[in-house]
């Protein structure tokens, strides 16, 4: 698993051939910018990347374990 950690903005219409589809597996969006998982969501639908948030609490204490673990769990449903 190789891990990115970069700007929600960085997702964008220009940027998803190119950068996304050939690299990317799936997209965890940190708590302060989870209001943009619904939008980021259908944004990648089209490459059918899967999307979703990062739990609060688990990114809060720095649980790295933890958020590895569900990384790999949130992989292996999709």
């Amino acid at each position: 698993m190789l891990i990115a950690y970069g700007g929600e903005g960085e997702i964008n219409k220009v940027s998803l051939e190119p950068i996304f589809k050939p690299y990317v597996d799936g997209v965890f969006v940190c708590p302060q910018v989870r209001y943009k998982t619904a939008s980021l969501q259908k944004l990648l639908l089209s490459l059918i990347i899967p999307c979703t948030d990062i739990d609060m609490k688990t990114f809060g204490n720095m649980n790295g374990e933890k958020t590895l673990r569900e990384s790999l769990d949130f992989k292996q449903e999709t």
